[in-house]
């Protein structure tokens, strides 16, 4: 059965979305209930208050900040228990791309 014209629309009666517009999650509603009690004044006043104290030597406002201007940073780990040097890494590394020092596939890793 053929739903849609030769220009993409649906035929009258086809929906394209038959189970309809899903529900929002709750993440989703609760943004959009705290975003509707927060004006763009109250905003203001929050970020300001956040500032000063960070002016003042304040770690956790600067850090607030910072999070909202530049994200927050990636949290690095370190596997301690490998007993690898980096030396031994890179070794590793460049045997599995199948390349030689000179950038060439090596005979090993032609299927």
């Amino acid at each position: 059965m053929q739903d849609r014209r030769p220009n993409g629309q649906w035929l009258p009666g086809v929906s394209g979305n038959p189970n309809g517009r899903q529900k929002l999650s709750v993440e989703d509603r609760l943004f959009r209930i705290m975003a509707s009690r927060v004006s763009d004044e109250d905003w203001k006043t929050i970020v300001d208050r956040q500032v000063t104290k960070a002016r003042s030597g304040a770690l956790p406002s600067a850090t607030w900040i910072a999070d909202r201007l530049m994200g927050k940073p990636v949290e690095r780990t370190e596997n301690k228990n490998i007993g690898m040097s980096v030396e031994e890494w890179a070794r590793l590394l460049d045997e599995d791309d199948g390349e030689d020092e000179s950038g060439k596939q090596s005979d090993t890793s032609r299927a």
